[in-house]
């Protein structure tokens, strides 16, 4: 199945196979998909990583958001891959930046939707939010992969296969976490409302992210 979905430029919207067949959203560039909410973008290239999106982490609304229209994640299996450079130590002040999220708002994370984030503990950590956001969930904390690999651009790939979650590193099994919940969590096969993938911070008090490729596919690859 391949799958065609629109997206963003900064001179209005497109449509474009973004990658192959399976794709069901792909972010390469400001200029192959943005969405600048109501504010002035502090968007910009970065000099020393040709080709990356540089996020500063600061600004609210400032994101890249790739729509989904018609589809999303829902009961299946799915992979998620995000190249981006590794952030600095999170200051605590503002909201926890987040890395993605997978969910049905291109504005903020919210009920059924996955999120990658880091918080004041400054360990990474991969949640799906159930019927409540924040209070609902269920919890991947990556111990140890921030302050491992600060400042350095990783890939890092997260598949579902049932209920089956697991974390690749630069190709390599990350074991280093653990799994925690709150309030009801929902199963990590439950329905996931995927209708946008979004790459940045939904709040004040970040830390600057590059990002150089982001997918996500409706397979386990």
């Amino acid at each position: 199945m391949q799958l065609v979905v629109p997206y963003k430029t900064p001179s209005g919207a497109g449509t474009g196979d973004m990658l192959k067949a399976n794709n069901l959203g792909d972010v390469v560039s400001a200029a192959a998909a943005r969405v600048n909410l109501g504010v002035l973008s502090r968007e910009q290239c970065d000099a020393v990583l040709s080709g990356g999106v540089w996020m500063d982490g600061f600004s609210s609304g400032n994101r890249i958001a790739c729509a989904m229209t018609n589809q999303n994640i829902g009961t299946r299996e799915y992979t998620i891959r995000v190249r981006f450079r590794v952030p600095a130590a999170h200051s605590g002040t503002g909201g926890n930046p987040s890395i993605f999220w997978l969910g049905p708002s291109a504005s903020d994370w919210s009920s059924n939707t996955l999120r990658l984030q880091y918080d004041t503990t400054n360990d990474m950590k991969f949640d799906f939010n159930g019927a409540i956001a924040g209070t609902d969930y269920r919890r991947w904390t990556l111990t140890s992969l921030r302050s491992t690999y600060e400042g350095q651009v990783i890939d890092l790939v997260i598949t579902r296969s049932g209920s089956t979650i697991t974390f690749y590193v630069n190709g390599v099994v990350w074991a280093n976490k653990t799994e925690s919940t709150g309030g009801t969590p929902p199963a990590w096969s439950d329905s996931v409302t995927g209708s946008y993938f979004v790459l940045g911070t939904s709040s004040t008090g970040g830390k600057s992210v590059v990002y150089h490729r982001a997918q996500v596919y409706n397979v386990a690859l």
